[in-house]
Parts: C-alpha cells; structure tokens; sequence
C-alpha cells in the first residue's frame, strides 16, 4: 500500500515498489523537517532546527497539519503516553505516542529504544502516527468509534481509554 503525504491515507501497490516509493517518501520527509533555520554558534558548529523545537502547541498543530483524525484524542494520547512529555521513552527515543516499531505498515522508525519504536526527531512519531491512523484506524468516523477502537487494538491498559476521556479541558489548554 502507498499513502498520499498530505492525508496519509493509503492505496494499493504492488510489494517492490511499495517499498521504494516508501524509501523515497521517508527521506523528502526528512530533508523537509531538517533544514536548519538558525545557527547558534559557528564557532562551536552548533546548528539549531526551529522547527524541529519541541513544544506542545507546535505537536498539537503538527498533528492537525498532518491531517490526522480525532486531534484532540490523539494530542490526550501524547499527553498520557509521554507522562506529560517527561518519559523516558520520549526524551531519548523521541516517541511521543509509546509507540513499538511498526511490522505490517511502513514506519518512520529509525530503530527501537526499550522495546519501543525510535524516531529521529519529534514530527517523525507523529507521522509514524498517522501511517498507524490510516493504516488500521480510517474507517472509524466518531470519536466514540474511534475510543472504542482505541480500546480494543491499542490500549493495553483497561483504564487507557477512561484516563484520555477524564483529561480535563484545562490541562489540555495548559499544554496546548
């Protein structure tokens, strides 16, 4: 299967080209999300990605940019699965939704940390997310659906989907 960038939505190819197709894509990918804007110091060689800054507002609407359906779920997703951005998991591995590396799909994975999927940056999770969304999650048009679709294939916790409901309205406005 292939997925058009600008909704991650998929349509059939063949195997071979799948696969080239999907290398090529991952790379304009990343030379889109690496263009340094913004040199700290010559001197020491550091070169800082604005873009690639994490904040929370910029996650929320990356996730809304990329087409993603449901962004307030999944940004509550992000929230729980990164404890609050302060995991493990995110700092060092990058991976915003605890994610594991992708066997069925293509993936923006670089490699796996922990037993969880590894991204080069941010954005590349969140765009791992929406290969995951289009892959398995496309056909559920309600939030109720698409909590309860949650629970079934994702969640594994039984609280997971009674946790992202409760998160109130203000820590979520906090964050964004």
């Amino acid at each position: 299967m292939l997925y058009y960038k600008k909704n991650f939505k998929y349509y059939r190819v063949k195997g071979s080209l799948l696969m080239i197709i999907a290398g090529v894509v991952t790379f304009l990918l990343y030379m889109k999300s690496t263009k340094p804007t913004k040199v700290v110091s010559v001197k020491e060689r550091v070169v800082v990605h604005d873009s690639d800054v994490f904040t929370p507002e910029r996650l929320y609407n990356y996730i809304v940019e990329c087409g993603i359906k449901f962004p307030d779920i999944v940004y509550r997703q992000a929230l729980l699965e990164s404890g609050r951005f302060s995991s493990d998991i995110f700092v060092c591995g990058n991976n915003l939704f605890g994610m594991k590396v992708a066997k069925q799909r293509p993936t923006t994975a670089t490699g796996e940390y922990k037993g969880h999927a590894e991204y080069r940056d941010w954005r590349a999770s969140v765009q791992d997310y929406a290969l995951f969304q289009s892959a398995f999650m496309r056909k559920y048009k309600t939030e109720e659906q698409y909590y309860k679709a949650l629970g079934k294939s994702y969640a594994e916790d039984d609280s997971y989907i009674r946790l992202l409901k409760n998160m109130s309205d203000t820590l979520l406005n906090k964050n964004k």
